[in-house]
């Protein structure tokens, strides 16, 4: 640091610096001439000391000031590789306050962002192209601070599957609809399982299901042959397949949450760099009330986003709700992370561009996982992952 304050001062005045510069004989009196034959001798003279500056905008004006002398002075190299100096030290003195201000928060873990800072410094460093492409590096450079150099990543979760083991609830809810509107319809465990890892959404499943074995008589009415018929037969046994299903979450209670998932959420909901949001094919009010019992409303408050079904117009597989979550949290897709249980909820992942956990239950722990960066059965694990590297450490 004291080196540095003293290539300041001796290159900002000229007369020392130009005295530093040149060995030329006391005849010469042009500093052109006498260039070919000056030697330079350390930029570091005795006694030359200043008040050190502890604030990045120190060196970014010092550079300005360098920045203002004439080109053809005699000591341009070193006004340069001082004002070089000027911009890593913005730069450093930049992250120093960000990893300050996150400690003191206590929420700063060691993150994967850190090669975003090394890259600016890199850039800082590189020897410039031409005396504009410098002037844009240093500007560049001396704009970092520990805001920036933080790029937010952001953890995308399902709920069903993921939140809580919540599909035989699902399927339990389903077959009494099925019976209170009598169809005469019920799934077996068996086709469940297929139905709901090839189709996301209810009522997606139910139409795939009545155009497989043909639209059922009801209550509402005989077998419904128009498409407004069909449609108020789905809308009825999916409003209450859901009210079904909110009482049996509800009997379930937050003891139904996977072991491991709270912790991930809280980790990631209290790191400074990272989003969090819910992306599910779940009706909105299916999905809150898992979120609202199993979390909690406290922490439900602490997510970033909430994108389900009602939200979307494609479900899953189709990456219309990461690409979606992914542009309303501003994170680019290759910086989120998903974590998903079953191969519909990876395949719509891959397809965003994004990588994908799997954490798979009892009814998709067979499916073909072989594109997701890990399958973890246990989701205590995730912590545990690389990819989660940065929310696993408790500091810095």
């Amino acid at each position: 640091m004291l080196a540095l304050l003293d290539i300041l001062q001796w290159s900002t005045t000229p007369g020392l610096a130009y005295s530093s510069w040149s060995s030329a004989s006391s005849s010469s009196s042009s500093p052109s001439s006498s260039s070919s034959s000056s030697s330079l001798v350390s930029p570091f003279p005795h006694g030359a000391a200043g008040p050190l500056a502890a604030e990045s905008s120190s060196f970014n004006a010092a550079g300005a000031r360098l920045r203002g002398t004439s080109a053809s002075s005699p000591h341009m190299a070193a006004r340069e590789a001082a004002v070089r100096l000027c911009s890593v030290f913005a730069t450093l003195f930049g992250l120093s306050r960000g990893l300050r201000k996150s400690r003191r928060r206590g929420g700063l873990r060691r993150s994967s962002r850190g090669s975003c800072a090394s890259t600016s410094l890199c850039s800082t460093l590189s020897p410039p192209s031409s005396s504009s492409s410098f002037s844009a590096t240093l500007v560049e450079a001396a704009a970092v601070d520990s805001a920036k150099v933080s790029v937010s990543r952001a953890l995308l979760l399902d709920c069903d599957g993921v939140i809580m083991i919540s599909e035989p609830l699902h399927l339990i809810a389903y077959n009494r609809a099925f019976a209170d509107f009598g169809t005469g319809c019920s799934w077996s465990e068996e086709y469940y399982d297929q139905l709901q890892n090839r189709i996301g959404g209810g009522k997606e499943k139910m139409r795939a299901f009545f155009g497989e074995v043909g639209w059922p008589n009801s209550s509402l009415g005989l077998s419904p042959t128009t498409e407004a018929e069909r449609s108020r037969l789905v809308d009825a046994l999916q409003l209450r397949k859901t009210e079904i299903f909110q009482e049996l979450v509800r009997e379930a209670g937050p003891s139904a949450a996977r072991p491991g998932i709270v912790e991930l959420i809280d980790r990631a909901t209290e790191h400074p760099n990272w989003k969090v949001a819910i992306c599910s094919a779940a009706t909105r009010s299916a999905a809150v009330e898992v979120l609202d019992v199993v979390l909690g409303k406290d922490r439900v408050a602490k997510l970033d986003l909430m994108l389900l079904g009602d939200d979307v117009t494609h479900k899953k597989p189709h990456p219309e709700v990461y690409l979606s979550a992914a542009e309303r949290l501003t994170v680019a897709p290759e910086e989120c992370v998903v974590i998903e249980d079953s191969k519909v909820g990876l395949e719509a992942a891959v397809a965003a561009g994004m990588p994908c956990l799997v954490t798979p239950t009892q009814s998709t722990m067979t499916q073909d996982f072989s594109e997701a960066v890990a399958v973890v059965p246990d989701a205590r694990e995730l912590l545990s992952l690389p990819t989660l590297h940065s929310l696993a450490m408790d500091s810095l």
